[in-house]
């Protein structure tokens, strides 16, 4: 993840270069205007000396003393700061020395030699009486004086030290490092009021975001107010975070009610496909068909439907339907056709007149747009009288000519027509056949583009013939299961030896 500089750190950043600029620029102009001043006020001074030790020179000409001479020279020194003086004739032999701060050199240089002889043809030319050149480095500067015009000539060499411009320069240093103290702690406390101000208040809103975001829904920004822009904006997080508080505590609280709505459904529901499973019929009781029964409900309950019944004369009917809908609505539907058959049975066991009845009791229950498909089988002495109501084509399979023949069924679902007539069909059959009742779920179930359809459920049977019972049951539950990808209908399967 690529590194992001804080908005803090970048601010920051730019204050500290911009001050750092600031300062030194104005430590810069007034180390520039106070140097510059101090150059003038000295330049001032060595030449205020240096005149003045002429216009004393003038009056002293005259004397014949020399010892006196140099007394009254040294007088006029002692009034000024000097490093040394030391008076010099025209071969630069030293006549007299006075020691100031500093000794008195003993010799005189070849450099000192050669402005004396300038300063004496310049003398003679422009009427200048000195030579001054300043030394800035320590505040002193260095003088050769010509005293006599006429009669002998004669030097005064001195260093003048102007102890008061040291002192100012030092006084200059003072105030720069206090400029520079004052610059840096202006800053750093204009630095500490910024971040107190914005950033503070910034990052206690980014906490409050932080915390928000790992789910404490309570986490609020809060400070001293100011009645500034901020305060506005943590008035505004503030109150979405109480908005959204408030929506979460109510969803949550629609959650429970919810769960415990969906907890009671799911109670009544395992309840209702309890009573479901119980109108199936004990398969035990017709073990002779060596029955395999397979129920794939699309939910906890179901829209197919399943009933045997065992007749007097030993001939056992048999229905398999199929409500429209899935779960509960397929499920009331199955309730209220298996209750009507059950009572529709007790007059009559023909599979045309069983149907019309049943068809007519439904018509007066339910409207159009409920209705339920079904194939009734009455199983006689090597016969099958069979009618089917809209429902899928199922299969009778003849084990001696391995072929099957298909139990078409050629009238509407009940529930539709009041009027309907059902016709009645007859199928022979031997033992060791095989009757396969089964509703469209497996016909319909899918497995990426392609259906299982009715060449998968003759393959499934002539693949399990030596199969019975439950064995035959989980092989065609197993087959189903690994062949749909998904699961769109309610699949039952009825499977029973002739």
């Amino acid at each position: 993840m690529r590194w992001k500089p804080r908005l803090s750190l970048q601010i920051g950043l730019l204050y500290t270069a911009l001050a750092t600029i600031n300062i030194s620029f104005f430590v810069f102009m007034i180390l520039e205007n106070q140097t510059d001043l101090l150059q003038s006020t000295f330049k001032y001074h060595s030449n205020a000396l240096i005149q003045e030790v002429i216009s004393k020179q003038s009056n002293l000409d005259a004397q014949e003393d020399r010892e006196a001479y140099y007394e009254q020279i040294g007088a006029v020194l002692q009034q000024y700061d000097i490093g040394f003086a030391t008076m010099l004739d025209a071969d630069g032999q030293i006549l007299h020395s006075w020691d100031g701060s500093e000794s008195a050199p003993q010799t005189v240089s070849d450099a000192k030699r050669e402005k004396m002889s300038e300063l004496s043809g310049r003398g003679l030319v422009f009427r200048e009486r000195f030579l001054l050149e300043l030394n800035e480095q320590d505040w002193t500067a260095d003088a050769l004086i010509l005293l006599n015009e006429s009669g002998s000539t004669e030097f005064l060499d001195l260093r003048i030290r102007i102890a008061a411009i040291e002192e100012r320069m030092d006084g200059i240093r003072w105030h720069i490092v206090l400029a520079i103290v004052w610059g840096v702690l202006f800053h750093v406390l204009f630095g500490i009021f910024v971040y107190k101000m914005i950033f503070r208040r910034l990052g206690l809103l980014q906490d409050a975001s932080a915390a928000m975001e790992r789910g404490d829904l309570a986490a609020r920004a809060r400070w001293q107010e100011r009645g500034d822009e901020l305060d506005d904006l943590g008035k505004s997080f503030n109150s979405m975070a109480n908005t959204i508080e408030e929506k979460v505590s109510t969803i949550e609280s629609q959650l429970t009610t919810i769960s415990r709505l969906n907890l009671e459904m799911q109670n009544e529901l395992d309840i209702g496909r309890d009573v479901q499973r119980a109108f199936f019929p004990d398969f035990r009781a017709f073990h002779d068909y060596n029955p395999a029964f397979v129920f794939l409900p699309l939910r906890d309950v179901s829209g197919d439907m399943c009933s045997m019944f065992r007749f007097s004369n030993n001939e056992v009917g048999v229905f398999l339907g199929d409500a429209a809908g899935h779960g509960v609505s397929g499920a009331l539907i199955t309730a209220l056709v298996t209750s009507a058959m059950d009572a529709t049975i007790q007059t009559t066991r023909e599979p045309r007149d069983l149907l019309e009845s049943l068809n007519a009791e439904l018509c007066g229950r339910l409207t159009s747009t409920f209705y339920a498909t079904g194939i009734y089988v009455l199983l006689g002495p090597n016969r099958i009288l069979y009618t089917g109501a809209g429902h899928v084509d199922c299969l009778l399979y003849r084990k001696e000519k391995r072929q099957f023949v298909s139990l078409e069924s050629q009238g509407t679902p009940m529930g539709l027509f009041a009027d309907m007539q059902y016709p009645q069909l007859e199928a022979e059959y031997s033992p060791g056949d095989r009757l396969i009742l089964f509703s469209d779920g497996i016909t319909e179930a899918r497995s990426g583009s392609g259906e299982f359809g009715m060449d998968g459920v003759r393959a499934l049977i002539e693949s399990t013939l030596h199969l019975h019972g439950k064995d035959l049951s989980g092989a065609i539950e197993s087959s189903i299961n690994d062949y749909r990808a998904v699961e769109s209908d309610d699949v039952t399967v009825l499977v029973l030896d002739l």
